[in-house]
């Protein structure tokens, strides 16, 4: 909050020495646009040569590196010193979207029921169980704000609490580069215990049932979660035993309880192919054994809800996934699992659980999520149904150890309506209320919320969300609209509820998602078509999606703009190389777009993680293929769109040097006279900034950025 109104302070002083118009040209500015010395690198692969000329930027270590990150800060600031007092409008209407004094629906695990508060103007949460019953008496368990008060950056990411109830181990990042610490604390006493553990991966910590032992991960020097090991609560952790160790390269573990809390799961992930390995978490000698051994192309996840089954979710001869279980007596022996719930041509499994009655399903189809229940004694199926033509429904259970339940939890949201908790009961087929996110002078019925879908340059249906204020929609190309897209991982980019967005709608902006091939909103088909070999198609699909939404009116080029976070930066970088008359301006968070640099470089963290989702470019084919349409290696002399990008210094995933290169070579080319400017965050990581009302610091920023090119 300081730094904002710092930052704001000092940029209006410069506007008032220097022109009190504002809409001046940057050549008014004293300070001008820097211009770091050009020192080429040149690359021999393949039999080819490439060159960079701000190679020297990846030096983190440099003085000058620093330097000119700060000089990009202060033209940025300056460029837009003139709308100082439109983002603090920005800030303050973000803000106060936000509940200050805000409650989560408790969720119920053993004994107890947990829940988190925020207090007016605090940044971070306050975590709270009471015990049994809801009447109980309040116990705090962690004030983050208490912990963050200390750090310039602070992203507290996981607690987990010892069976007992009484021994708390919780995580916290204080740099942003994924490297977490792990602490104890007595909830009887109050003591955070001396104890404590680095280099811990934050979101993987498992107690023991006796309350003895926790199970962590630590990253390797390429930021790979690769081991498991176990500490004994109150021993020193250098004496910790090695549990099981990962040696492929291409391959991290991920770390997770049964829902029966019987069984710890070992799950060993690389982009197409896992292998499990499960441990009896009641015994403190056990070791791991294996599940079914790792195959190409063939993803498996296990779970055990009780009883002798455990129960498999796999993608072997369904791309969408199948459910099948198997006798705890004959794991290994893929031709002994038994279907549950078979694979649909239209339909990707995403959750499920397994109760003692019933199996609830969440799936995908048509990119719009659905919530369906089967009875395991008639295999009757029905669905949950809402009304909204877009939207996402989230599978939750309300006492995470009931299998017992008749009921269920959803959480619900659109990108008109804020998350909402519903109970579902399944024998009355009833929706109950139970809490929604209250939104200041925020009202659902003056918005639509939609979906459409495009056709692309190969036949393909991309859906499209859409939402915009219903009295400021026209349809006649004078709408301004942001289209945002990912894209990659086979993650989906969600029509959830954005607070942040009211601001631009309540502005007569239409806010587009394109839900472009690489995610998995289709299917599985859907990400298979968007990665490696095939990644261009992200690309096209975003293209495609913005020539029919100019075609159809909903915009027009004049107000056009395009904002894509990480992978779905790099689509912004590939697409204005190929069509830089598309936007009006484009926004890049954090985004990637160095990928042949990148990988090549097998020091770099999580590189070898990353080249069944890229490719690797160590390989000719691939390395051809990559080059093809590297947002870096393919920009090229002509007028490109005013483009803000933002980078974070400590940044693990995405190196703040991908953008603050990106921009350079930008300028080097641009053949016109709009802003490129870059925004680096010297004190975090991939995230940004992570508390409540901080965060609204660079969407301020970016808003007003945005709005200020829609002037001119």
């Amino acid at each position: 909050m300081k730094n904002i109104f710092a930052l704001l302070v000092t940029a209006l002083l410069i506007s008032l020495n220097f022109s009190c118009h504002v809409q001046r040209p940057l050549s008014a500015f004293t300070n001008p646009q820097p211009k770091p010395l050009k020192q080429k690198k040149i690359f021999n692969e393949h039999g080819k040569q490439r060159f960079d000329n701000y190679f020297w930027l990846s030096n983190s270590k440099d003085s000058v590196v620093a330097k000119h990150l700060e000089d990009e800060n202060f033209y940025t600031q300056q460029s837009l010193a003139h709308t100082t007092e439109l983002q603090k409008l920005l800030f303050d209407e973000l803000a106060s979207k936000e509940d200050p004094n805000a409650v989560t629906t408790p969720v119920k695990v053993n004994d107890y029921w947990y829940y988190l508060k925020y207090f007016k103007d605090s940044e971070f949460p306050i975590y709270y169980r009471k015990k049994q019953m809801w009447d109980a008496k309040e116990e705090e368990i962690i004030n983050v704000a208490n912990f963050a008060i200390n750090y310039k950056f602070f992203n507290f990411n996981q607690y987990t609490i010892s069976p007992n109830g009484r021994y708390l181990a919780y995580t916290f990042d204080t740099i942003g580069d994924l490297r977490h610490t792990m602490f104890f604390k007595d909830l009887e006493t109050g003591k955070v215990l001396e104890e404590k553990i680095s280099n811990v991966s934050g979101g993987y910590i498992t107690w023991s049932n006796d309350n003895q032992y926790v199970y962590y991960m630590p990253y390797d020097k390429m930021l790979r979660p690769n081991k498991v090991m176990r500490h004994k609560f109150g021993t020193d952790p250098s004496v910790d035993s090695l549990i099981f160790e990962e040696n492929d390269l291409s391959f991290e573990i991920s770390l997770s309880k049964t829902r029966s809390r019987q069984y710890l799961i070992l799950s060993c992930e690389s982009t197409n192919s896992n292998e499990t390995w499960y441990l009896d978490i009641n015994k403190n000698d056990a070791q791991p054994h294996i599940f079914v051994k790792r195959q190409t192309d063939v993803l498996y996840y296990v779970n055990h809800f009780g009883g002798d089954d455990f129960y498999v979710k796999h993608n072997i001869k369904a791309p969408n996934f199948r459910i099948s279980k198997i006798k705890i007596q004959e794991i290994g022996q893929c031709d002994k699992w038994q279907e549950v719930i078979p694979h649909s041509a239209t339909a990707i499994v995403s959750n499920y659980e397994v109760l003692n009655n019933y199996i609830v399903i969440q799936d995908k189809t048509q990119g719009t999520n659905r919530i369906r229940i089967q009875n395991r004694q008639n295999n009757n199926t029905e669905y949950v149904h809402f009304d909204d033509e877009t939207f996402v429904a989230n599978l939750q259970l309300g006492d995470l150890n009931n299998i017992g339940a008749d009921s269920f939890r959803i959480i619900y949201t659109s990108l008109k309506t804020p998350p909402s908790v519903y109970k579902y009961c399944i024998k009355e087929k009833s929706l109950k209320l139970l809490s929604q996110n209250p939104i200041k002078d925020y009202k659902p019925k003056d918005y639509i919320s939609d979906k459409i879908f495009i056709n692309s340059r190969d036949g393909e249906r991309i859906p499209v969300s859409l939402v915009y204020k219903k009295s400021k929609f026209k349809k006649n190309g004078t709408n301004p609209m942001l289209l945002k897209a990912y894209g990659a991982y086979g993650v989906n980019l969600e029509a959830t509820f954005q607070s942040e967005i009211i601001s631009l709608l309540d502005r007569g902006f239409i806010v587009a998602l394109a839900h472009v091939r690489g995610g998995s909103e289709m299917g599985g088909y859907w990400y298979q078509d968007g990665r490696f070999l095939k990644k261009k198609n992200s690309f096209h699909d975003f293209i495609d999606c913005a020539d029919y939404l100019l075609t159809e009116q909903y915009t027009s080029k004049e107000r056009f703009f395009a904002m894509g976070t990480s992978a779905g930066g790099t689509i912004i970088g590939a697409v204005i190389n190929e069509r830089s008359d598309l936007f009006k301006a484009v926004i890049a968070e954090v985004p990637w777009v160095d990928p042949v640099t990148d990988m090549l470089n097998e020091d770099l963290p999580l590189v070898t993680l990353e080249y069944g989702e890229w490719g690797d470019p160590r390989t000719k084919k691939e390395y051809d293929y990559m080059l093809s349409w590297s947002p870096y290696d393919q920009i090229k002399k002509q007028n490109y769109p005013a483009v803000l990008a933002s980078g974070s210094f400590f940044d693990a995933q995405v190196p703040y040097y991908n953008p603050a290169k990106w921009i350079l070579k930008l300028r080097d080319n641009n053949t016109g006279n709009n802003p490129i400017l870059f925004k680096c965050d010297m004190q975090s990581g991939h995230v940004g900034s992570v508390g409540r009302y901080e965060k609204y610091n660079l969407i301020a920023l970016e808003y007003a950025f945005l709005l200020d090119r829609l002037k001119k």
